[in-house]
C-alpha cells in the first residue's frame, strides 16, 4: 500500500474516531438534559402536590368554619323561636332538641335580668355559676359578669363570649329566694351527640326553660 493509501486510511480512522467521540459527547449531553428535565418535573410535581394539599386543607377548614357559623346562627334562631312561641301555651310543656355546633360543649341558661339579684348578693350568683361550670373558671367569670351587667341570658360554652338575649325567659321557678340559696337561676345543658334537650313550659307571660333530666327543676 502506498503512502497515499495509508494517508486516506488514517483520515478515515480519524473521522470514525471523531464521530464516536461526538456521539459520546452527544449522549452525555442528552443524558444530562434528561436528568435536569427529570429533576424539574419532580420539583414541579412536588410543588403542585404541595399547593393542592395546602389549598385543599385551607378550603376544607374554611368550609367547615362557615358551616359551623351557619349552625350557630340557626341554633340561636331556633332557641329564640321555640322559647318565645311557647310562652302563651299556659302550663303546657314539651321537650325540644336543638342541634349544637361541634365547638360547644354546653349551652347555659340564666334567669332573665339578674341585675337585681346581683345587687343583693353577687357572691351567690358567682358561686352558682362557678359550681355549675366547675372547673371552667374562664367561662364562669365571663358569664357572671354578663348576667350582672347585661341582659344576656343564654351562653355557649366554652368561654361564654358567644351569647344571646331571650326576653320573657325564666329558669326553673325563677324565685330570688331560691336563687339566694344557689338554686334555680342558672343551669347548663350538656351537648350530647351534637344536641341538647330542653323542657319548655308555657307560663302565660314567659317560658320556663329547664333541664328535663332534673326532677327538682319545677316551674311555678
Amino acid at each position: 500500500m502506498g503512502k497515499v493509501g495509508k494517508c486516506i486510511q488514517m483520515r478515515k480512522l480519524e473521522k470514525v474516531k471523531s464521530k464516536r467521540l461526538t456521539m459520546k459527547k452527544s449522549k452525555k449531553i442528552i443524558s444530562k438534559k434528561a436528568d435536569v428535565t427529570q429533576v424539574f418535573i419532580f420539583t414541579l410535581s412536588a410543588l403542585l402536590v404541595g399547593l393542592i394539599l395546602y389549598f385543599g386543607y385551607t378550603s376544607f377548614f374554611t368550609i367547615k368554619e362557615q358551616a359551623d357559623q351557619i349552625d350557630y346562627i340557626r341554633l340561636k334562631a331556633d332557641l329564640e323561636k321555640e322559647i318565645i312561641s311557647m310562652k302563651s301555651e299556659y302550663k303546657s310543656f314539651k321537650k325540644e332538641e336543638f342541634i349544637v355546633p361541634a365547638r360547644f360543649q354546653k349551652v347555659c341558661f340564666a334567669q332573665h335580668d339578674m341585675s337585681a339579684l346581683c345587687e343583693q348578693n353577687q357572691n351567690a350568683v358567682k358561686n352558682l355559676v362557678e359550681s355549675t361550670l366547675k372547673p371552667d373558671k374562664i367561662s364562669s367569670a365571663i358569664i357572671t359578669d354578663a348576667v350582672c351587667t347585661t341582659q344576656k341570658n343564654v351562653f355557649f360554652v366554652p368561654d361564654g363570649t358567644s351569647s344571646l338575649t331571650i326576653e320573657n325567659m325564666r329558669v326553673a321557678d325563677g324565685s330570688i329566694q331560691s336563687a339566694s340559696e344557689g338554686k334555680d337561676q342558672f343551669f347548663c345543658a350538656k351537648v350530647t351527640a351534637g344536641k341538647i334537650v330542653l323542657k319548655l313550659t308555657g307560663m302565660g307571660k314567659a317560658t320556663c326553660v329547664t333541664d328535663p333530666t332534673n326532677p327538682d327543676a319545677v316551674c311555678i
